[in-house]
């Protein structure tokens, strides 16, 4: 079945990297001017919104920059102000915090040492006051991290319909959204009501809360999912979880998170199918929460267009036709690429993505290892 397009508002313009301060770390900042554009989610031809995200080479600043110069930011500080304008006026109060958004990413302990937590907050809203608010923002490493949040559902889901990949990969892929589906957007979400986002917002600083008090708030929540939560993480080694932690702070490639998942034995043989369904399925429910659809006219036409908050809310509305109508796009299978394509456009028994995939694939004389947990 066709997955169906349909259209979305963000703040789009041209884009580029900057530090601020004395840190070192990048954020993706606008250059002026911003437009507010209705954007289509199949503008990159021949890909869903979804996959053209999670394709993006993030050792590539300029495919990052690319992808926001056609959509924009998937979480722009511009709607964040707009929406928080919003909810002041009718609470008639100012309580937006950007720090769980942008800066405890990048705080270090020391900063928490050195300050009172009264003159951290006043520094945070200075920092951002002057520099946001006639700007579109994010950080680099939260950009980064939504793009491995969404291949990871892709790896899962690629699994779940066709049983392709290794154990290992599937782990590492669960392991890492129960970690990070929820780290520095959490707020973002009125009302987080999975189970999997309740898990990866406590487990997460600040809050870092004990896995026992967790789990009994779970239970209340889903005892069966609970149980099978508890038996994945118990399961899981700290080789693994020093991976998807390494992995997330860009020490180590997608490229080399490959090789690692291809050639390393598994912590485990087996992964619980109704387990790793529910994941992905909790994080796409809240993160299509907000997502509101209505019809209208384009050259006569009726279509679908979806008033999405921010972009990330029209990217896991895509992974939800995604996964409604078990899509028709593959996982290439050279463990040196994993980008995802669609398989109407070349052979259905089709396992690369390009004729140069399939030829560097052939001349090392590999096997495809696909397998059934």
């Amino acid at each position: 079945m066709k997955i169906p397009e349909f259209f979305l508002t963000n703040y789009t313009g041209s884009y580029h990297l900057a530090s601020f301060g004395n840190n070192d770390n990048k954020f993706i900042c606008s250059d002026k001017p911003m437009a507010n554009c209705r954007l289509s989610s199949k503008a990159i031809p021949n890909k869903s919104l979804a996959t053209a995200f999670a394709n993006i080479d993030l050792e590539n600043t300029e495919e990052i920059l690319d992808f926001c110069k056609v959509y924009g930011l998937p979480y722009s500080a511009q709607k964040c102000l707009a929406l928080r304008k919003v909810i002041n006026s009718q609470e008639n109060s100012f309580s937006f915090h950007f720090d769980s958004l942008y800066l405890n990413e990048m705080l270090t302990k020391a900063d928490y040492a050195i300050h009172s937590q009264e003159a951290l907050d006043d520094a945070q809203y200075h920092f951002w006051i002057t520099e946001i608010v006639d700007e579109d923002i994010m950080p680099l490493i939260l950009f980064n991290r939504c793009v491995k949040l969404v291949r990871s559902i892709l790896n899962i889901q690629n699994w779940l319909l066709r049983y392709e990949g290794c154990p290992n990969s599937i782990i590492h892929s669960l392991a890492y959204l129960l970690f990070f589906a929820a780290r520095g957007t959490d707020y973002l979400i009125p009302q987080i009501a999975s189970p999997t986002l309740v898990f990866a917002k406590k487990i997460a600083p600040p809050h870092s809360v004990s896995q026992a008090k967790l789990f009994e708030q779970i239970e209340k929540i889903d005892s069966s999912y609970c149980t099978k939560l508890q038996s994945f993480l118990a399961a899981l080694d700290k080789k693994t979880i020093r991976n998807i932690h390494d992995y997330d702070k860009g020490i180590i490639t997608q490229e080399q998170l490959n090789i690692i998942t291809e050639s390393e034995e598994p912590a485990f043989q087996s992964v619980d199918r109704e387990f790793a369904q529910s994941v992905i399925y909790h994080i796409v429910n809240d993160g299509i929460s907000m997502s509101t659809s209505k019809i209208s006219i384009i050259g006569g036409a009726p279509v679908s267009e979806w008033h999405t908050t921010y972009l990330m809310n029209a990217i896991y509305l895509d992974l939800y036709f995604s996964i409604i109508n078990a899509d028709t796009y593959k996982k290439c299978l050279n463990p040196q690429c994993g980008k995802y394509f669609s398989s109407t456009d070349r052979r259905a028994d089709a396992v690369y993505c390009s004729n140069a995939c399939a030829s560097k694939m052939g001349k090392k004389g590999k096997y495809i290892r696909i397998s059934k947990l």
